[in-house]
Order: structure tokens, then sequence, then C-alpha cells
């Protein structure tokens, strides 16, 4: 082998040890996206999640107000009244909003406790 082959085989693994670096860019690339990309959808279905939750939220206090059943139109000029409400009256509706929660929450415990009760009797 002379000269010029030899320097045209050594430019050839160049070349190639570029080209395998390039393809470990490209991967290491590949792999990022991907990652990025399951981020992206766990965050996604996080918010859908999050929000979901709120509206059976929402949707639970309208049933417990018992107004789930308004008309939206005015449930929603109900709602923007709220803003026009003085502090007062919202310490008033907060106050009123946890004493139904407490309530609510006193029936489930005893249930609650009423269901262990009964059994315990048929256990024994």
């Amino acid at each position: 082998m002379d000269n010029k082959e030899k320097e045209i085989l050594k430019k050839i693994d160049e070349f190639n040890k570029q080209i395998e670096e390039c393809n470990n860019e490209i991967e290491k690339s590949k792999k990022k996206i991907i990652s990025l990309k399951q981020k992206y959808r766990n965050q996604s279905n996080k918010s859908r999640r999050e929000r979901a939750r709120h509206l059976i939220l929402v949707g639970a206090l309208l049933e417990i107000a018992g107004i789930d059943e308004e008309d939206p139109a005015t449930l929603l000029g109900y709602f923007l009244q709220y803003k026009y409400s003085s502090e007062i009256d919202l310490d008033k509706y907060q106050f009123q909003g946890f004493e139904v929660m407490k309530k609510r929450n006193e029936e489930k415990e005893k249930k609650r406790l009423q269901r262990k009760l009964m059994k315990n009797k048929n256990s024994r």
C-alpha cells in the first residue's frame, strides 16, 4: 500500500468516527426529545386531572347548595354578582359554608362509626 492509499484509509476512518459521533449525538437528542414529550404528556395529564377534580368539586358544591338543577344563565348571573359582594357578605357566606361543611362531616363521621359498630357486632 502506498502513502496515498494509507492517507485515504486514514481519512475514511476519521469520517467513520465523525459519523459515529454524530449518530451518538442524534441518539442522545432523540432520547431527550422522548423524555421531554413524556414530561409534557405527564404535565398535560396532571393539568387535566386537576381541572377535572376542580370541576367535580364545584359540581358537588352546587349539589350541596341545592342549585345544581338551576338554569345555567341564572347561575352565571348570580356568580357574576359575587364579585360585588361586600366583605361582610363574603364573611357571612364563608361562615355559612363552613357550618354546612362541618355538619356534613359530622354526619359522615357518625355514619362511619355506626357502620363500624355494626360490623363489630356482626363479627362477634
